[in-house]
């Protein structure tokens, strides 16, 4: 199931004309007791819910909202709502899957987002997938654009994503590379001001991610495990701050597997990261 999206915001006309007729059908609404003909009491709801259902098409005082129910429409949505940020974006998610980081689309509007000298803040954790190379690259070029911290703990949530204090993007929760994404798109300040809080308590606890100390500590784990209920970390393995570089597995009941030192090496080279 697919939709367009678009975040039209709604004209100071268009808000004048969506209060005059919610103001027509109030009146109309009001004078239902004084009139005695029951045919003229159906007559007047009907007009009354014609001029609120115009108020309402004006966009005035409803917000955009528009469902996903794919993976291929989460990233498309996503990418859209970063096409529409002009200052600040910011984003609490899970493992920085590469599924999406490494989309072609993804990888663009992040770029863009760069060149429109956008704010640009990341909170994950605690596993990271080291695939996702260009949000390394990226934030190891653009230090001062880009920050990203980690936390000790999976966020419990919807994962969100939120643009310019307006634009909204919500993942519902989900098993790890589940193929099915459901969520939503929404346009309003007020749902992105309670996100935006969420957002903040998290990201003051969370622990900065210095990308080049986490290549350099990083130690191979051979173990593969199962994440019985996949909102739980595995302290054991996955709690301290070396060795949770990961990979996510073709095999959603795996979830994840430990990067070996083959890979780790391989990441330090493709970063240009030489550790002493």
């Amino acid at each position: 199931m697919t939709t367009s999206y678009t975040t039209k915001h709604p004209t100071l006309k268009e808000n004048i004309l969506s209060l005059v007729f919610i103001l027509i059908a109030a009146y109309l609404l009001a004078i239902i007791p004084r009139i005695e003909n029951p045919l003229m009491w159906f007559f007047i709801l009907f007009l009354a819910s014609v001029f609120l259902i115009i108020a309402l098409s004006l966009k005035g005082f409803v917000d955009d909202i528009f469902r996903f129910y794919t993976k291929e429409d989460a990233i498309k949505f996503c990418g859209e709502v970063a096409q529409k940020t002009n200052h600040d974006y910011f984003s609490l998610g899970g493992e920085c899957n590469a599924e999406f980081y490494e989309d072609k689309d993804i990888i663009r509007n992040l770029s863009k987002l760069i060149e429109k000298n956008v704010k640009i803040r990341i909170l994950f954790g605690p596993n990271y997938d080291l695939r996702s190379i260009h949000l390394l690259e990226y934030a190891l070029k653009f230090p001062f654009q880009i920050e990203v911290r980690r936390l000790k703990r999976r966020y419990p949530g919807d994962h969100f994503k939120v643009a310019d204090d307006e634009f909204i993007h919500v993942g519902y929760t989900h098993p790890p590379l589940a193929s099915e994404r459901e969520g939503y798109i929404k346009r309003s300040r007020a749902t992105a001001s309670a996100y935006k809080q969420i957002f903040e308590e998290y990201w003051k606890s969370a622990e900065i991610f210095n990308i080049e100390k986490m290549v350099c500590k990083a130690k191979p784990i051979d173990k593969q495990y199962l994440d019985e209920s996949w909102m739980k970390v595995n302290d054991a393995i996955w709690g301290r701050s070396s060795g949770f570089i990961t990979i996510n597995t073709e095999n959603s009941e795996v979830g994840h597997r430990s990067a070996n030192e083959n890979e780790i090496e391989a990441l330090k080279s493709s970063l240009g990261i030489k550790c002493l």
